[in-house]
């Protein structure tokens, strides 16, 4: 409701006449456009920038929105292997890395429970 009713600028009538599959569809289309201006605000902030930086040190605005590589799930077996990795550090209730003093015991509740 404060979605709809605050960022989204919908009236009471409004939201209460609304159906949740157009709901999701206006919230979809307010996001695209709050990115959309968040996106032309940053490029006016790299313009300006640009025109106080030497020409070799300018920001290029598509490499700046360059989409970021998608990672892919772990496999099984990296995760096995991670897994046999990191247990030599934990055994029997302690750390076996280095810490400041040695090895600790780890706590048999967390802190304040």
């Amino acid at each position: 409701m404060e979605m709809g009713l605050g960022q989204m600028g919908m009236s009471p009538d409004e939201f209460d006449r609304i159906t949740v599959a157009e709901f999701i569809s206006k919230q979809k289309g307010f996001f695209t456009l709050e990115q959309q201006r968040e996106k032309q605000h940053w490029y006016r902030t790299i313009a300006l920038l640009n025109i106080q930086l030497q020409k070799k040190d300018r920001i290029n605005p598509e490499t700046f929105f360059k989409e970021k590589k998608k990672t892919t799930p772990m496999t099984r077996e990296q995760f096995e292997k991670l897994t046999k990795r990191w247990s030599k550090f934990h055994v029997a209730g302690e750390l076996k890395f280095p810490v400041p003093g040695g090895h600790r015991k780890l706590p048999e509740k967390a802190p304040g429970v």
